[in-house]
């Protein structure tokens, strides 16, 4: 916390995230803060000479508009969970946001805020458009592990691309294979691909490349790995997720989760506001909401229309 006169950092509790219900309460008194997480308690003199704050009326529970350019935040990630018993001083935040309070405002992707106990595993990125896609900058150009989950209603997707030395790869669905497909040089390309059931909604994918081998792994254990060997191709400096630059119209218009490459699992969250989302990119738990209706989306009396892929 920072009052102006400097900050006072610290860390309390272990394992807040275990999915289990934390209590935690902040009260400010001239320059005397106290912190209450469960059974911990903590308090703190803020230094300087100020013993009054002015408080923004506009205060945000679980997040903020453009948190990557507020100063000293330890995150940039809005939360992503359930709440309840949520008081501003005496006033209950979440009874008046049931109630309409027009003091009191939703913001979030979805159109309505859901007054249940929702268990949040997982945050999928949705792709609206073929042309939708996020891009990872790559340190390794000799191997390449990347795995996620997908799921679409489509039966053409390209779901992975990257650039080699006089080429490039990609990763694709068609119909009901996963194929991956190297082409090293106009006019010469090499395919492998694994057959997987397309009746499951969410479909696992993992590609390995090192030591001039390819593994291609689909929903295993149930579908045997396709793969390639006496291999030797440079990568380019980024993989391209959700789509492909040499076929953007074929791109993934669907969902995909638990994104890892090179053993780093990538954080929606952080993804979603950074440059590496090209086009139409959205957390909305897969649900395709109307990009619409999304908070802050034309603002200044605009107005908003959908067209083709932006």
């Amino acid at each position: 916390i920072d009052l102006g006169d400097g900050a006072v950092e610290d860390y309390l509790g272990v394992h807040v995230n275990n999915n289990q219900w934390h209590n935690l309460t902040v009260t400010l008194y001239e320059k005397n803060v106290s912190v209450y997480l469960d059974d911990i308690r903590a308090q703190y003199e803020m230094p300087g000479d100020a013993k009054y704050v002015c408080i923004d009326p506009e205060i945000y529970i679980c997040g903020g508009p453009d948190l990557y350019k507020m100063k000293g935040l330890k995150s940039f990630n809005n939360f992503a969970g359930n709440l309840k018993y949520v008081y501003y001083n005496d006033v209950s935040i979440l009874y008046e946001l049931k109630q309409h309070n027009p003091k009191v405002h939703y913001i979030g992707v979805l159109i309505e805020p859901e007054f249940e106990e929702i268990d949040i595993e997982v945050i999928p990125i949705t792709y609206p458009f073929a042309t939708s896609h996020i891009w990872w900058p790559l340190k390794q150009s000799q191997s390449i592990n990347i795995g996620f989950q997908f799921k679409t209603s489509k039966n053409m997707a390209v779901l992975a691309y990257s650039e080699i030395t006089s080429g490039y790869w990609e990763v694709r669905m068609v119909k009901e294979e996963i194929r991956f497909e190297l082409v090293p040089d106009v006019g010469n390309n090499l395919v492998k691909s694994v057959k997987f059931n397309v009746s499951k909604d969410w479909h696992t994918v993992v590609l390995d490349y090192r030591k001039g081998r390819i593994k291609l792994t689909v929903d295993s254990p149930q579908n045997k790995p396709a793969e390639m060997f006496g291999l030797d191709f440079q990568l380019h400096d980024k993989v391209v997720i959700g789509s492909g630059l040499k076929s953007a119209n074929l791109g993934l218009i669907g969902c995909m989760r638990n994104i890892k490459i090179n053993g780093l699992l990538i954080e929606p969250r952080y993804v979603i506001n950074t440059e590496r989302v090209v086009g139409e990119v959205a957390i909305d738990d897969c649900r395709y909401v109307d990009p619409c209706t999304r908070p802050n989306t034309c603002e200044h009396g605009g107005i908003c229309s959908v067209r083709e892929d932006r």
